[in-house]
């Protein structure tokens, strides 16, 4: 406790405050260093050693604090974008643009961490339109895509044969619940319904 009390806190602190986002090379080194120093104490080094090396992870975590505070005012928006885009599911149903999301917004950390703030603000708004589009991607495949599956395998199976108004009152349904998603992606009700009925 002693030796790492001090430390913990401020991993603590650094987490809740997702400097691992927003500081991404401070909190990897500073965790570096706090692994090297759980290390060299559990195979019984030296305690100065392990101080160094607590007091390395401390600084490092302490610098990534700090960016935090310029990150939540620089980033707000792509970062709001990055929490409505996971509540949709976006890492699941497309991860494609998440991943491209996660890498810009990554790019923009590191601008931030190196003082380049006109890069972080370029790329961290090229991060939130690849949310925001994940986002939308996502909701839409958790509304529409048991509707868009049926009429794939209503159209490989022909059904258009026996019941072509049904089949096109389904597409209707399944387009028109689309358009509504893309006029206002946060108002699912309409849409969900429109998506049952053509599922139905």
């Amino acid at each position: 406790n002693q030796l790492f009390g001090e430390v913990d806190k401020v991993l603590s602190q650094a987490r809740a405050k997702k400097a691992d986002l927003y500081s991404p090379s401070n909190f990897k080194k500073g965790m570096e260093y706090y692994d090297q120093g759980s290390d060299t104490y559990s195979k019984g080094g030296r305690l100065e050693e392990v101080r160094d090396q607590l007091k390395n992870a401390a600084a490092y975590f302490a610098k990534g604090l700090d960016i935090c505070a310029k990150g939540e005012v620089a980033f707000s928006k792509p970062m709001a974008a990055r929490t409505d885009a996971g509540s949709a599911g976006a890492p699941k149903y497309s991860s494609q643009l998440w991943l491209e999301g996660e890498e810009k917004f990554n790019r923009a950390a590191r601008n931030l961490e190196d003082g380049d703030l006109q890069s972080a603000d370029e790329e961290g708004r090229k991060a939130e339109i690849l949310y925001r589009a994940a986002e939308l991607e996502a909701i839409k495949a958790n509304y529409l895509s048991p509707a868009w599956e049926l009429l794939k395998k209503a159209d490989d199976t022909g059904v258009k044969d026996h019941a072509p108004r049904t089949l096109a009152r389904a597409r209707s349904l399944a387009t028109l619940a689309e358009a509504l998603l893309k006029q206002n992606r946060y108002d699912t009700d309409s849409a969900r319904q429109l998506a049952q009925e053509a599922k139905y």
